[in-house]
């Protein structure tokens, strides 16, 4: 813990986490679908860079209402059209439960206070707490939160009892882990400082996912654990994605989209083949509540997979 993040008069006691006081936040999460034999989806869209991607989610977001449990709206700053916020705000418009994602790059306490009393003014009670990508102008050192179990403790402190918070897990280790042990034993220390549940990076792999799960449970991680599902839509945002998220994407998956890289309708069929199995094969093993879907802001791939795999129901 980095006590200079905290007043010295703070008891860290008072930072500890008990499960039980977000009790309200973490029945929210589940909500109706707790006791529904139906596991829960929930979708991640990130804030468009032109008015006419922006018109168009906003109209994703009117057909989403009442299916989802949650979205998540990734928070990067300013874009030409519209911010986190912004996008966020349409979403609870629509009616549709909202998770924001909150990184530890660029902030500050103040930025973090202005952050949170902004979501709190808005509605907003679940946060995706990440560290970020680091810049190769910014010093990891110069951070005032250099990791998200410090950022997860000042939310805690500013807001004890407020939100529901989701941090990443990362199935195969976090590439700048010690070891995947090390990295399963940073995950229990942000479940400690305060985090309610778990979503991955982006799973390709069902036997990777599914042993990660219980491994995390072999180290006393007992909280949800939401596989993270990106629908392989082309090569190209394929390969940028993997180059940046620092995945290795499985040979069988490459064998696959290489020789059909120019062909985007069958890149496309196979992605969504590729998830509906996926999905089907975690979904089997009775261990999860639900899937988180990377929509990449295409909801008519997702739509058809989740209608695939029995999830898209009927909305009255």
């Amino acid at each position: 813990m980095d006590s200079d993040l905290i007043s010295r008069s703070t008891n860290k006691q008072d930072l500890v986490h008990s499960p039980n006081e977000n009790a309200e936040f973490n029945q929210s999460l589940k909500g109706s679908n707790e006791s529904a034999s139906r596991p829960y989806f929930s979708l991640e869209f990130f804030p468009p860079k032109r008015n006419e991607e922006a018109t168009n989610l906003c109209s994703q977001f009117e057909k989403l209402r009442g299916r989802p449990l949650f979205v998540s709206i990734t928070h990067h700053g300013h874009t030409d059209s519209m911010d986190g916020i912004t996008v966020a705000e349409a979403a609870l418009k629509s009616g549709l439960d909202v998770m924001m994602h909150i990184t530890c790059v660029g902030q500050t306490k103040r930025s973090i206070d202005t952050f949170l009393s902004r979501i709190k003014d808005c509605g907003i009670k679940k946060l995706f707490v990440l560290r970020g990508d680091i810049p190769e102008t910014v010093r990891p050192d110069d951070m005032e939160f250099k990791h998200p179990v410090e950022l997860i403790q000042y939310i805690r402190y500013k807001f004890p009892n407020h939100l529901t918070l989701c941090v990443a897990g990362y199935p195969s280790g976090h590439p700048e882990s010690l070891s995947y042990v090390d990295d399963l034993m940073y995950l229990k220390g942000k479940i400690e400082a305060g985090a309610d549940f778990v979503i991955t990076q982006i799973s390709f792999d069902d036997d990777n996912f599914i042993k990660f799960v219980k491994d995390c449970r072999s180290v006393g991680i007992t909280v949800d654990i939401l596989p993270g599902v990106m629908p392989i839509q082309s090569y190209d945002s394929l390969k940028r994605i993997a180059n940046l998220s620092r995945i290795k994407i499985p040979d069988k998956i490459m064998q696959v989209i290489l020789p059909n890289k120019d062909d985007q309708e069958k890149v496309v069929e196979f992605g969504i083949e590729q998830s509906v199995k996926l999905c089907e094969m975690i979904l089997k093993e009775g261990i999860v509540p639900g899937i988180h879907f990377y929509t990449l802001n295409n909801q008519e791939v997702v739509t058809n997979i989740l209608k695939r795999i029995g999830l898209w129901t009927v909305v009255s």
